[in-house]
């Protein structure tokens, strides 16, 4: 049973509508987990000031470097 639904555009990732979602819950978890498709500033920010400790895979590749520089 969901718990929550938001209808958005088609070609509109579901991370846009991630914050709206949770904060129209009646209740709100301790944590979130996802996947990196929801690494991004806001969406940490946002559920921190929720009171959700967000549970992310960190999804920013290292660049790359010549160490011998």
């Amino acid at each position: 049973m969901p718990l929550s639904i938001i209808i958005g555009p088609g070609n509109e990732h579901d991370s846009k509508k991630l914050l709206e979602l949770v904060g129209d819950l009646d209740w709100k978890p301790e944590q979130l987990y996802a996947d990196a498709a929801y690494d991004t500033e806001n969406i940490r920010r946002g559920l921190e000031s929720m009171g959700i400790e967000p549970n992310i895979r960190n999804g920013r590749k290292p660049r790359p470097y010549n160490v011998g520089l």
